[in-house]
């Protein structure tokens, strides 16, 4: 079964700097006034959710550098400020508030912002700088893991390629040592502010990566304010959802046509299989990468009551079945999520199982019971997969 992933936190000392989240009783206008160092923008654009939930697109042309927004929010609010330009990618992100928000850019250099009047803006910056030695050593070592690929596609030597992808090879290691380190940094947040709403948004992002016991429990730990905020109604609301589809629940049925038009359910499995829900697409390298350990583990206990069932969130039709070919895996089911077929939409399925990413994996027993969960892709998942498939059917 699926190990339960547990949250490390870092021996940090935090200082006073991250203070908790005061407890807003501003209006529900935001003013955004910026100056920018350009010659070639000549509007910017600022995309959020206003009061209402509603999504805005707003426009501020600018005038000797100087540029002006305002709009109604209810509570600290992410937004995305851009260029008019669709080829440059200039665009930076911040939490607006219900106050005056101030912000200088560069052309060509939006992601070094500077942003002051938002608390929420402020506790994401001093949290980004608490990472900033494990980023530098991150972003050193994916430079050299990228250079060591593309060395290794020209090495025709057997020994020197061996010896190249073993470098390559603890390379990822370390990085996903690294990546570990700084979602940790986060947890810790999470944990310190809970009167934050930087905390919420935070926790929202992580919510397919963490068990739900430990969502929920830095979920109970919210102030009510947070609570009550939008990003922490969104976790309350994943919550119910990923509980309909934690382990040892009742696996959520659905009906629908495969990949070779015919009518399957997950019931129907019921009393005769294990059966593996596979959420992938084509286009995702994680999830096709897995392809063939799945045809092999397919291959040796399918006979003894092992069955698979590819869920795809695809766009295009004809390059989810392509794909499907290319990979040699239509020796099982497949479903497409796409609201063209029918009977069948999105709600249907990935909704029920809380996907909200990919790839992910979810074993359910021949009693209908959800047994063991799988996220992304590594050979660590891989192994524990084995392992649990072996220690069923052997």
């Amino acid at each position: 079964m699926k190990k339960k992933l547990t949250v490390f936190f870092l021996v940090i000392i935090y200082t006073n700097s991250c203070s908790a989240q005061k407890i807003y009783k501003f209006s529900d206008t935001f003013y955004l006034k910026g100056n920018i160092k350009s010659e070639n923008i000549s509007f910017l654009i600022l995309d959020y959710k206003d009061k209402n939930d509603i999504l805005i697109s707003d426009t501020a042309f600018i005038k000797n550098g100087e540029f002006y927004f305002t709009g109604l929010i209810r509570e600290p609010t992410i937004a995305s400020l851009k260029d008019n330009s669709k080829m440059t990618g200039n665009f930076t992100t911040l939490f607006l508030e219900p106050s005056i928000v101030k912000v200088n850019l560069t052309e060509n250099n939006f992601e070094k912002a500077e942003i002051s009047g938002s608390l929420t803006q402020n506790e994401s910056r001093l949290l980004k700088e608490q990472k900033l030695s494990v980023y530098k050593a991150y972003n050193f070592l994916e430079n050299e893991y990228a250079q060591l690929n593309e060395k290794n596609k020209s090495i025709t030597d057997f020994y020197s390629k061996e010896q190249t992808t073993n470098k390559i090879e603890n390379i990822k290691n370390q990085l996903e040592n690294y990546s570990r380190a700084l979602k940790e940094f986060d947890y810790f947040f999470i944990f310190k502010h809970p009167s934050s709403y930087l905390s919420s948004y935070l926790l929202r992002s992580y919510f397919s990566e963490l068990p739900i016991d430990s969502v929920k429990m830095f979920y109970k730990n919210f102030d009510l304010t947070i609570k009550n905020s939008r990003y922490g109604k969104m976790v309350a609301l994943e919550i119910s959802k990923k509980q309909l589809s934690s382990l040892g629940k009742k696996a959520p049925d659905f009906k629908t046509n495969d990949f070779n038009g015919e009518n399957i359910s997950l019931s129907s499995f019921e009393g005769n299989s294990y059966v593996l829900l596979d959420f992938w697409a084509s286009w995702c390298i994680p999830c096709r990468k897995s392809n063939p350990h799945l045809r092999h583990l397919y291959s040796e206990y399918h006979a003894k009551g092992f069955d698979i069932i590819g869920i795809s969130i695809d766009n295009n039709k004809s390059e989810w079945s392509e794909a499907i070919i290319m990979d040699s895996i239509d020796i099982w089911h497949h479903i497409l999520l796409t609201k063209d077929l029918e009977n069948q939409t999105e709600n249907d399925i990935s909704t029920k199982y809380e996907i909200p990413s990919i790839p992910v994996q979810i074993l359910i027993d021949k009693e209908g019971i959800i047994v063991a969960k799988w996220y992304g892709q590594s050979k660590e998942n891989e192994t524990d997969l084995e392992k649990t498939l072996s220690k069923i059917f052997e």
